[in-house]
Order: structure tokens, then C-alpha cells, then sequence
């Protein structure tokens, strides 16, 4: 499950690492195994219900159960922010072509996708959840990030079409900015400076 919501496709080993993988490839050199996982979850998708478990451990022990399918469902390890309902993102699974997501824009910085739901869903990120720093927008509304599945990020989309965005934009970014500029700025009036304390000396030593 772990592999799977990390999107995770191939993974290479000398022996098999876990059930359900499907040898691919061996090298007849080394005798390493290219395995392909067929459970790879997308990058994002919605899941059809929402689950707050108590704490981190249950969490990562719903996670390991052969139960547990992560395309359906998203667990919470604590409570969610107010705007975060539960109840409400959780419901039946959808008709088929009821939902979409589509990877508009990926950079470091910025991530962005093109939604369509027929209903409030939980947007699963298979991205590390890293709170300092990343925000969320679903169109021009912000929105929280909570953490999902342990290890991922999760945004609650309401029913329609939708642009989800992810910016990187750390509170340390603006301060270092100033301060680039403000020692760039030094930097050009200390070679002014010293230029114009040059010029001086020489007409002066030619006087």
C-alpha cells in the first residue's frame, strides 16, 4: 500500500520484495529483478470516503492491512481543521467519468491540476506532506493541506470543475528575498564607492 500510493511503478531487486509485484525484467549480468507494481496509484486522485484514525501508529497500521484499499479511502491521523468535514467527503464511489484529475503544470514550486467531481471529495496528492511552506488554492479559494495517509497531501474539492494549485512559498522566502537585494544593492554602492574614492585620490595625487 505504501508503494502504491507513492505511485511507485518499478522497483528493482534481487529477490522478490513484496507480494503482488510482477517480475518485468532480469538483468542476466547482475540477476537483478525489475519488478512492476500494477497497484500504482496516480499522482492525485479522489477518494470516495474519509477516515480519522487515532494517531499516527493506526494510521500506519491501517496502512500496512491487506484491508485497507488507498484508492477508496483517506485516512486522517488527527483531527482536521474546521473546514475539513469528514462526513461530507465521504460517500458512494462515483459513476464512471464522474470524476476526473488531470496534471496541468508540475514544477518545484508549483503543482496544478484540472478537476471535475460530482460531489465534496478528499483530492489525495501523492506528495510528501510538508507543511511548512506549501499552500493550496481550488480556483482563487485557499484552501488547508492536511495530511493524509501518513505520508501524502490532501485537499477537500467541492462538487463541479475546479483548478487545484500547489505553490511553495516558505515564510523564510519573502526575508531572503530583502535581503538578496538589500546586499546586492550594498554590493553595487560599495563598488561606486570605492570607484569615486579612486577617482578622487588620482586627481587629486595629479594636482
Amino acid at each position: 500500500n505504501a508503494l502504491a500510493l507513492l505511485s511507485v511503478r518499478y522497483v528493482v531487486a534481487g529477490g522478490q520484495p513484496a507480494p503482488g509485484l510482477v517480475p518485468v525484467y532480469q538483468d542476466p549480468g547482475t540477476g537483478a529483478v525489475v519488478f512492476e507494481n500494477p497497484d500504482a496509484l496516480p499522482r492525485a486522485f479522489f477518494a470516495d470516503s474519509v477516515a480519522v484514525v487515532d494517531g499516527k501508529d493506526e494510521a500506519i497500521e491501517t496502512i500496512r492491512s491487506a484491508d485497507f484499499d488507498p484508492r477508496t479511502t483517506a485516512l486522517l491521523s488527527s483531527p482536521p481543521p474546521p473546514e475539513v468535514d469528514p462526513a461530507a467527503l465521504t460517500g458512494s464511489a462515483p459513476d464512471s467519468g464522474a470524476v476526473s484529475v488531470e496534471l496541468t503544470r508540475f514544477t518545484p514550486e508549483e503543482i496544478v491540476w484540472t478537476v471535475r467531481t460530482e460531489r465534496p471529495r478528499m483530492l489525495v496528492a501523492s506528495e510528501m506532506y510538508y507543511p511548512a511552506g506549501w499552500t493550496a488554492r481550488v480556483d482563487e479559494t485557499e484552501v488547508p493541506i492536511v495530511q493524509v495517509d501518513h505520508l501524502l497531501r490532501g485537499v477537500p474539492v467541492s462538487e463541479g470543475e475546479h483548478i487545484v494549485t500547489m505553490r511553495f512559498r516558505p515564510e523564510t522566502h519573502d526575508t531572503s528575498v530583502l535581503i538578496s537585494w538589500v546586499a546586492t544593492l550594498l554590493s553595487y554602492l560599495g563598488a561606486v564607492g570605492l570607484a569615486g574614492l579612486l577617482w578622487w585620490r588620482r586627481g587629486h595625487a595629479e594636482g
